[in-house]
C-alpha cells in the first residue's frame, strides 16, 4: 500500500468571510475557499504528503449583510473584514430583513460617551453592549451605497422613534468625517433632522466644528455628533435632544439608542 495515501490532512482551516469546499483530506484532495463577498474569487489548498494543507490564501472583505446572505441568521457579535480597517469585531443585527451591521448601541449611561476624538475614531465600548464602532470603521462599512435606521426614545413620555435614510456615509479623515445623508424613508417615525446635518464634521469636546458661536455642542451635550446646533439632533451625550420641525420644539433623547447600517 502507498504509505501517501494514508496521509490525511484533516479539516482544513475555515477561513474569516470565505465559504469552504473540499474534495476529501487525502493527499492531493483539495480545499476550496470563495470569497463571501465576490463569489468570483477563490483560491485553493490542497493536501500534501507532509500531512498539511498547502497554498495562500487573499484576503476577503465582508460585512453582516455578507454573513447574513450566507445564511446567518442569529443576531450576535461576529468578526467582519474591511478594506483599509482588517478584522473587527461587530455586532449584527439580523431582525429587519437581517445583515444589518451596528454602529452606535446606547443602551444606558454607564459608557462615558463624551470622550476624545481619537477615540471616537477607533471606537470604544463593547459591541456586545454600549458602544461606538469608530468613524473609520463606519467609513469603511459604507463606501458602498448603505442604508441607515436610528431608533432613540423621545421624553417626556418615554416613545421610541425611528429615522430611516437610504443614504449615509460619515466621510473620512480628511474631511473630518463631514457627514453625508440623504433619502428620508416614510418608515420614519421622526420627521427629517439629520439630513439637515448634511455636511457638517465630527465635533467631540476641544475639537468643535458645530456653528454655534462661542458653543462647544459636545462638551455641552456630553457626547460627539455632527452639530449644526447643540439642541438640534444628537443621539451621544447624556444630555442628547432632537428637534421637531413643525412644532418648533426640542425634546429629550434617552437610552437605549441604536444606530446601524446595511448595504443597498
Amino acid at each position: 500500500m502507498d504509505e501517501q495515501t494514508d496521509v490525511d490532512c484533516g479539516n482544513p482551516p475555515e477561513v474569516l468571510c470565505r465559504n469552504l469546499t473540499t474534495s476529501g483530506t487525502k493527499v492531493g484532495d483539495t480545499a476550496t475557499y470563495t470569497c463571501l463577498s465576490k463569489k468570483s474569487k477563490s483560491d485553493t489548498q490542497t493536501c500534501t504528503d507532509d500531512g498539511l494543507w498547502s497554498g495562500g490564501l487573499r484576503q476577503c472583505k465582508c460585512d453582516c449583510k455578507h454573513l447574513f446572505d450566507d445564511g446567518v441568521m442569529e443576531s450576535g457579535v461576529y468578526p467582519i473584514n474591511l478594506k483599509n480597517v482588517g478584522h473587527k469585531m461587530v455586532y449584527c443585527d439580523m431582525e429587519q430583513d437581517g445583515g444589518w451591521s451596528v454602529l452606535q448601541r446606547k443602551l444606558n449611561n454607564e459608557v462615558d460617551f463624551n470622550t476624545s476624538f481619537s477615540s471616537y475614531k477607533r471606537g470604544f465600548g463593547d459591541p456586545s453592549s454600549s458602544h461606538w464602532i469608530g468613524l473609520e470603521v463606519m467609513d469603511a462599512l459604507t463606501n458602498a451605497p448603505s442604508e441607515v435606521i436610528m431608533t432613540f426614545f423621545v421624553q417626556p413620555g418615554n416613545t421610541q422613534h425611528v429615522l430611516h435614510y437610504s443614504g449615509f456615509n460619515p466621510g473620512g479623515v480628511r474631511s473630518n468625517f463631514s457627514l453625508t445623508v440623504s433619502g428620508y424613508m416614510p418608515d420614519s417615525t421622526w420627521e427629517d433632522v439629520f439630513s439637515e446635518q448634511t455636511g457638517q464634521s465630527f465635533s467631540v469636546r476641544g475639537k468643535d466644528y458645530d456653528l454655534e458661536s462661542g458653543m462647544d455642542c459636545a462638551q455641552q451635550t456630553g457626547g460627539g455628533w455632527w452639530f449644526t446646533s447643540c439642541s438640534f439632533f444628537s443621539l451621544n451625550g447624556q444630555n442628547a435632544s432632537v428637534f421637531k420641525p413643525s412644532s418648533s420644539q426640542f425634546f429629550s433623547v434617552s437610552p437605549p439608542t441604536v444606530i446601524k447600517v446595511r448595504r443597498l
